[in-house]
């Protein structure tokens, strides 16, 4: 049938069967015309996608990366608030392939950083990867808020981990991985530092003091460990959250009208101090530099003593303290965890499928990788028949948010017995030391001439 017979069917009535048949007849034509033209966009969808990912991966590769161990003084009487100016320090670091030759043709992509904490049979390590060349920049950032604790380069203690299942079943050890996303709009912020710290004198809190609780739980021959890798966004990102301030902003009026006769209006209704603090809460977290994170966890532990109870229960509820009942929360991606069960989509192989997800997470922890699906090139190559890459969930959060996740702990948590730290504190001399003399003060210096 020809597209005028089509027409025809559709135009000799008018009946529901006859409307439905001609529509799919033309559609049945137009597809039979332009099929190679929808073909050709899939295609070349999937090629460019394969592209970028492959001119990525090189540029990243060629990127030489310094790990440098936070050592943390035995006191920091500091607030979170100075780590929340390094990030925005950091943020301004960002980087954008901003010409043809250094999309197309080098790959550059928008540079990643990596803040972690790590157990190593209880005794807790902060570490910070960064890229070489930033080096300096970012010690000098990171050391002017904080003066006292050393930066030390270190080999990079990913070394140490198994690099691969095969691996860890030949060490006769087991792994448990997951992350963790918002489960609602990016907008609405987590409880942060600043939540903390506007409580009464007798229940402020560190909330790093939780995760180094769980950590030091870790016993010998375990590993425990926590990474957040950000990349700096845009600062236009903001203005996707402008619809919901604007919402909030917007008065509200009583359903019930008031007045006499033509003379009736809606009377306007005053908002309450939980709707006034949530946004001016949601307004000064957009105020500040937001990075796209990934919050992932590890548990690592001979087979004998293997117990994921500790690492899923205890991290859990370290996320869970940033929870607010009125903005966001994070949940554990049990989608992507290392503990599929049958009754998880595709239903069948649950043990294969453990073994792929725990390949997997493995291999993005110790190459602190994205893994988003948003990534075609990425989702190819990381995608397996039995498990999809489609459920890792990128996540934006502001430089607030990231002090209140990872910052050296405060004077408020007792880190001897948990963390290695510097006995010393490093302080420059004293103010108002002579460090300039006369010319003629250096004489004294010289050898004395025999008479």
């Amino acid at each position: 049938m020809n597209i005028t017979d089509s027409i025809g069917v559709f135009t000799d009535g008018f009946s529901a069967t006859n409307v439905l048949y001609g529509f799919w007849n033309i559609l049945l034509v137009f597809l039979k015309y332009t099929w190679w033209l929808w073909v050709f966009f899939i295609v070349w969808k999937f090629m460019m996608g394969a592209f970028f990912y492959w001119r990525r991966e090189a540029y990243r590769k060629k990127i030489r990366w310094v790990v440098l161990e936070l050592v943390i003084p035995r006191l920091i009487e500091k607030s979170p608030r100075l780590m929340d100016q390094f990030f925005q320090a950091l943020h301004a670091l960002r980087n954008d392939a901003d010409h043809l030759d250094e999309k197309y043709i080098d790959g550059e992509t928008t540079q990643r950083y990596s803040v972690e904490m790590a157990s190593f049979e209880g005794q807790v390590h902060f570490y910070m990867r960064i890229p070489a060349k930033q080096r300096d920049m970012i010690e000098a950032a990171f050391l002017s808020y904080y003066p006292d604790v050393e930066l030390i380069e270190i080999e990079d203690y990913m070394k140490k981990l198994p690099q691969n299942i095969t691996d860890a079943d030949r060490k006769d050890l087991d792994i448990w991985v997951t992350e963790f996303y918002l489960d609602k709009s990016p907008c609405l912020p987590i409880k942060t530092y600043i939540q903390f710290e506007n409580m009464d004198e007798q229940h402020q809190f560190d909330p790093m003091s939780t995760f180094l609780e769980v950590m030091a739980r870790v016993k010998k021959g375990e590993y425990m460990g926590m990474q957040i890798v950000l990349q700096p966004l845009h600062r236009s990102w903001n203005y996707r959250c402008e619809p919901i301030v604007e919402e909030l902003r917007e008065p509200k009026y009583s359903n019930q009208k008031q007045g006499v006769g033509d003379f009736q209006f809606q009377p306007m209704m005053m908002k309450s101090p939980g709707e006034t603090d949530d946004l001016k809460t949601i307004e000064q977290n957009l105020s500040k530099p937001i990075f796209v994170t990934i919050p992932r966890v590890i548990y690592l532990a001979p087979k004998l003593n293997f117990y994921d109870g500790l690492a899923r229960r205890g991290l859990k509820g370290a996320f869970n303290q940033y929870s607010s009942k009125d903005m966001n929360y994070f949940k554990d991606n049990v989608k992507v965890s290392t503990k599929p069960g049958f009754w998880d989509f595709p239903y069948v192989f649950p043990e294969m499928r453990r073994r792929i997800r725990k390949q997997r997470l493995l291999q993005y922890y110790i190459g602190r990788a994205f893994g988003s699906a948003d990534d075609i090139g990425e989702f190819i190559y990381l995608s397996h028949w039995l498990n999809l890459q489609l459920h890792t969930k990128p996540v934006e959060i502001s430089t607030e948010a990231v002090a209140s996740l990872f910052h050296p702990p405060s004077n408020l948590v007792l880190t001897a017995p948990h963390t290695a730290r510097s006995e010393s504190r490093k302080v420059g001399p004293s103010a108002g030391l002579p460090i300039y003399g006369e010319e003629d003060a250096i004489n004294k210096f010289y050898p004395k001439k025999d008479k």
